[in-house]
C-alpha cells in the first residue's frame, strides 16, 4: 500500500471593516459566508484549513462556523476505520489530519477553555501564539487589558506578527480576501502581512480582489503595469504608485507607538519597505509573465483573455500557481466564481 498523503493546509484569511466594505456594497456578513462556503467545499475534497480566531468573540463568531463546518463534514464521510479513496483518514492522535489549525494571538488565547478544546479533539487543533522570544512566564506578569493599556498592545501586535510568521511556514497556500486596512491591530494590516510573509517565503497566495477590504486594494494594485523609469529622465526616480491607504499609518496606535525606541521605528519602517518591495517584485513577475490581457466588456464584468499566440505561456507559474489563476483571481466578484477559482488552485497543488 502506498504511504499515505499529507494533506494539504490551506490558510484562509478575510475580515474587515464595515465602512471599508461598504465602499464595494459589501457587510462583514458576505466576506464571512464565503469564508464558511469555501471552507466546506474545501473540507469535502479533504483539505485541511488553517485560520485566525478565537471562540470567545461574540461579536465575530466566523470561528463557531467554521468548527460547525468541519463537524458537518466528518458527520457525513465514512464511519473513521474506513479510509478514503486517497489512502487519508482523521487520526486523533494526529493533529495534523485534523481538519481544521486554529491560530489564536496572545492575550485572546487566555480566554479559550480547555474542556472546548478537549471536545474538539480530532476536529480543530489550537495553537496559542504569544510574542517572540517571550515566555508564558514572562508574559503572566503583564496586563492583557487591551483597552486601556498601550503596552498590552503593544505585546498583542508582537502576537498578531509572530501569528502570522507561524501560520505562513505551516501552509502550502494562503487565500485571502476583504480585510480590515485602517485600524488594524498589528504593525500591518494584517492580509498585507500576510501576502509579504507568504511571497518572502516564495509560497503560493490566491488574492481574490473583488470583495474589497485590504486585499481589493492589493489586487487593483497588483493588475496595474509596473511604471519604468522615463528612459529620457535616467536620474529620475520611478513613480511609487503603491496604494497609499496600505502605509504603517494605517495600523497606527499613538499610545502604543509612543513605547517604541528610535530603532524599533527605524526597524518597522525598514520591514514595511521589504514589503512593498516584494509585493512589486511580484507584480513585475506577474506581468513579465502574463499570459493574458485585461479586456473589460460591455456589461461591465471584467475577464481575461487569454492570448491564443503564444498558448505556452497559459501554463505559467508562480511559487506553484499558474499566472492565469492568479490574475484570475484578482477580478473575481462573484462568491461562486471565488470558490471555484479557489478550489481549483488548491486541486493544481497536489
Amino acid at each position: 500500500m502506498p504511504p499515505k498523503q499529507r494533506p494539504l493546509l490551506i490558510g484562509l484569511s478575510a475580515g474587515g471593516d464595515k465602512i471599508e466594505l461598504a465602499e464595494q456594497g459589501l457587510g462583514l456578513e458576505h466576506i464571512e459566508e464565503l469564508m464558511v462556503r469555501l471552507a466546506m467545499r474545501l473540507l469535502q475534497l479533504e483539505f485541511r484549513l488553517a485560520f485566525g480566531g478565537n471562540l470567545v468573540d461574540e461579536e465575530a463568531p466566523l470561528t463557531e462556523h467554521l468548527i460547525n463546518a468541519a463537524l458537518n463534514w466528518q458527520s457525513s464521510r465514512p464511519i473513521p476505520s474506513k479510509q478514503d479513496s486517497r489512502g487519508e483518514t482523521v487520526e486523533v492522535n494526529n493533529p495534523s489530519t485534523w481538519p481544521l489549525l486554529n491560530y489564536s494571538a496572545w492575550p485572546h488565547s487566555l480566554k479559550t477553555d480547555p474542556q472546548r478544546q478537549a471536545r474538539l479533539v480530532g476536529v480543530c487543533e489550537f495553537q496559542a501564539v504569544r510574542p517572540k522570544d517571550t515566555s508564558e512566564a514572562e508574559l503572566a506578569r503583564f496586563s492583557t487589558d487591551l483597552d486601556n493599556d498601550p503596552a498590552a498592545r503593544r505585546r498583542n501586535a508582537d502576537a498578531l506578527t509572530e501569528m502570522r510568521v507561524q501560520s505562513t511556514e505551516a501552509c502550502d497556500l494562503r487565500i485571502v480576501w476583504g480585510g480590515r486596512i485602517r485600524k488594524s491591530k498589528g504593525w500591518l494590516p494584517g492580509i498585507l502581512e500576510e501576502v509579504y510573509l507568504t511571497l518572502q517565503k516564495k509560497k503560493p497566495v490566491l488574492i481574490l480582489g473583488g470583495f474589497g477590504g485590504c486585499a481589493g486594494k492589493l489586487a487593483k494594485y497588483l493588475r496595474t503595469p509596473p511604471c519604468d523609469k522615463p528612459n529620457d529622465k535616467p536620474n529620475e526616480k520611478p513613480v511609487d504608485d503603491w496604494p497609499n491607504e496600505l502605509s504603517l499609518d494605517a495600523s497606527a496606535d499613538n499610545l502604543r507607538d509612543s513605547l517604541l525606541t528610535e530603532a524599533e521605528r527605524a526597524y518597522l519602517h525598514s520591514r514595511f519597505d521589504a514589503c512593498k518591495t516584494a509585493i512589486r517584485e511580484y507584480r513585475a513577475n506577474l506581468h513579465r509573465a502574463n499570459p493574458t490581457t485585461l479586456d473589460r466588456k460591455p456589461s461591465g464584468r471584467a475577464k481575461l483573455v487569454e492570448d491564443s499566440k503564444d498558448p505556452v505561456t497559459r501554463h505559467r507559474r508562480i511559487h506553484g500557481l499558474r499566472v492565469s489563476t492568479i490574475l484570475d483571481a484578482l477580478l473575481i466578484e462573484n462568491p461562486r466564481d471565488a470558490i471555484r477559482k479557489a478550489v481549483e488552485a488548491a486541486v493544481d497543488l497536489r
